[in-house]
């Protein structure tokens, strides 16, 4: 579970540095329409796993005080693996971000 955290707040580390950097490049009168659209698009991927992992935990911690624990633990286990999934979506959209970022930048 921390595992998942953390990777998730690293992924928003990143995506406010590439919001940081979009900005920049606003201000040097730079098109980044398409940019903007990527990263509404990361951190709305984003903010959905952060739900997500708050329910994640909120089953795990049911597994102690719950009556089936075998049933909260299977729940836990799909949310965990729709978690990750989750997550390699958000590393593929930083990973199209950074690509466009490269193309503007050329």
């Amino acid at each position: 579970l921390k595992r998942f955290h953390f990777a998730n707040a690293r992924y928003s580390n990143i995506i406010e540095r590439i919001e940081r950097r979009i900005k920049k490049l606003e201000a040097n009168d730079v098109d980044v329409t398409s940019l903007v659209v990527l990263l509404e698009e990361a951190k709305n991927l984003q903010a959905e796993t952060e739900d997500k992992l708050a329910s994640v935990k909120e089953k795990y911690e049911s597994l102690l005080t719950g009556d089936s624990p075998k049933e909260a633990a299977m729940a836990a286990r799909a949310l965990a693996k729709e978690l990750k999934g989750d997550l390699k979506s958000i590393h593929a959209k930083v990973v199209e971000l950074i690509k466009a970022l490269k193309a503007l930048k050329k």
